[in-house]
C-alpha cells in the first residue's frame, strides 16, 4: 500500500500604492527665514556662520546642530538651516533667489533628496453665464 500526501501553500501578496502630493522646490529657490549662524564651537562655524564647502558638509554641520530643515546653496557654499520644520515646508514658504540654492529633506539617506513640501492648492472658481 503506497500513501501519497500533498501539500498545498497559498501565498497572497497585497501590494500597496501611496501617491505623494508634493512640491519639490527647483534650485533658486529659498526659504527666507533658514539661517547660517553658530557657536563658534564648532569646527564647521568661522566667524558665527557656518562654512563649508559641500554639500554633504552642509548636511553633517545642520545635523550636528539638530536642524529640522536645510539649504545648500552650491554656487557660494552657502548653508542654511532652521529648528523649525514649518519654516520651510509649504510652497508658501519659499521666496525665488539670485543663486542655485537648493532645499532638501535632512531626513533623507545623507541628507540628498529634495524636500517634498506642501504644494499650494489653488481654488478655481467659475461662475456661469
Amino acid at each position: 500500500t503506497t500513501t501519497t500526501t500533498t501539500t498545498t501553500t497559498t501565498t497572497t501578496t497585497t501590494t500597496t500604492t501611496t501617491t505623494e502630493n508634493c512640491y519639490y522646490p527647483p534650485a533658486g529657490k529659498s526659504c527666507p527665514n533658514n539661517v547660517r549662524t553658530c557657536a563658534n564651537a564648532e569646527d564647521y562655524c568661522v566667524d558665527g556662520k557656518i562654512s563649508v564647502s559641500t554639500r554633504q558638509e552642509c548636511y553633517d554641520a545642520v545635523s550636528d546642530l539638530g536642524a529640522a530643515v536645510y539649504q545648500y546653496t552650491s554656487a557660494n557654499n552657502l548653508c542654511k538651516y532652521s529648528f523649525n520644520t514649518a519654516d520651510c515646508d509649504e510652497e508658501a514658504d519659499v521666496v525665488d533667489v539670485v543663486n542655485n540654492a537648493q532645499i532638501y529633506d535632512i531626513n533623507s539617506v545623507n541628507g540628498a533628496d529634495v524636500l517634498c513640501m506642501i504644494p499650494t492648492t489653488t481654488t478655481t472658481t467659475t461662475t456661469p453665464p
